[in-house]
């Protein structure tokens, strides 16, 4: 295979360890969407049964507040360099697809999917696997194939507003 068509790869193109590599991409792309699942809804009812606690028991005074969370968790697909411990990041995902409920989203993203070819055809993708490939790399085979780090930047974020009239 010459080298300006090396980043053209396809999967039938591949051998049987790249082809576990992309296996094994994936089932790590799916472990991490668990525990994303995990985590948010982990401290969503935290914050909804300390928010229940805090009204029941203490009667909070000021109803004008409006109190809210929110998920954010980032995935970085990184490739390592031998040399050194420096990363090249490949792909940013945003994980709050994954926790987005409007079913508006589900069938778009449903619509948009598109099988994965052979002979990888009998992998059921997750999400994110997907939202990398088509929507970040654009079926580059050879920068999945780079990618050999997940890293997940998790945050909840809560805001306050207070509302008054004057």
């Amino acid at each position: 295979m010459s080298e300006s068509n090396s980043s053209r790869r396809t999967p039938a193109d591949m051998n049987v360890r790249e082809l576990a590599s992309l296996r094994l991409l994936n089932d790590r792309l799916a472990k991490t969407e668990r525990w994303i699942l995990e985590r948010a809804l982990s401290h969503l009812m935290h914050y909804r049964r300390r928010r229940t606690q805090s009204v029941v028991h203490t009667r909070l005074q000021d109803l004008a507040t409006n109190e809210d969370i929110e998920v954010q968790a980032q995935i970085l697909c990184i490739a390592t360099r031998q040399e050194a411990t420096q990363e090249q990041v490949i792909a940013l995902l945003d994980g709050r697809v994954l926790l987005d409920r409007r079913p508006e989203y589900h069938q778009d993203a449903e619509l948009n999917k598109a099988p994965v070819p052979h002979p990888l055809a009998d992998l059921h993708a997750c999400r994110l696997f997907d939202e990398l490939r088509l929507k970040h790399l654009a079926d580059d085979w050879s920068r999945m194939l780079a990618i050999d780090a997940i890293r997940v930047e998790f945050s909840v974020v809560q805001r306050r507003a207070e509302h008054w009239t004057a």
